[in-house]
């Protein structure tokens, strides 16, 4: 029965299993990996309220404010979209 082992299709056939399988392994992990860190991340409302803090002690200015609070909002309305199509 080893001898059958010892053929090179038999080898090749084993190999590519093995691939494939390294790869499935290596895809869920990096699924399971990017949803963890997704989950860390602040919500756009918390960094806002970080924003109009610093603006409120003068590390950013009032235009800085408002571009920051401008693409804030936009990522609040995609985070909304997402949310939708998700449910």
């Amino acid at each position: 029965m080893w001898e059958f082992l010892s053929g090179s299709t038999v080898q090749a056939v084993l190999s590519v299993l093995a691939l494939m399988a390294i790869c499935w392994v290596a895809y869920y992990g990096v699924l399971k990996l990017r949803d963890s860190s997704l989950k860390d991340q602040p919500l756009a409302s918390e960094v806002l309220k970080n924003i109009e803090e610093m603006r409120q002690e003068g590390d950013i200015s009032d235009a800085e404010y408002r571009k920051i609070r401008s693409v804030l909002g936009m990522k609040q309305a995609s985070d909304a979209d997402d949310a939708k199509r998700a449910s």
